[in-house]
């Protein structure tokens, strides 16, 4: 439980910077401020940015996943009851 906490708490933060490198791309271009090169730069730092985040996503589906056995709860070590 707690890698999936941190996972997505991570995850945020890494959103939020591709978030702002989209921004910033976005604004300079509407200005003309963005010569070629600046512009790939610009944009292979905003792919790199969410890979991470999907990697980030992928890591945090697969954590809460969490036990395959369904009568087991998180490191509780009591069954779940059946039923309502």
């Amino acid at each position: 439980m707690t890698v999936h906490v941190l996972t997505i708490v991570s995850s945020y933060g890494v959103f939020a910077l591709a978030m702002g490198l989209g921004h910033r791309h976005l604004i300079l271009g509407l200005r003309g401020k963005l010569d070629t090169d600046e512009e790939e730069r610009s944009a292979g730092s905003i792919y790199r940015v969410m890979q991470i985040v999907f990697s980030s996503g992928i890591g945090t589906v697969l954590a809460a996943c969490g036990p395959m056995n369904p009568g087991e709860d998180f490191g509780a070590g009591t069954p779940r009851r059946p039923g309502p």
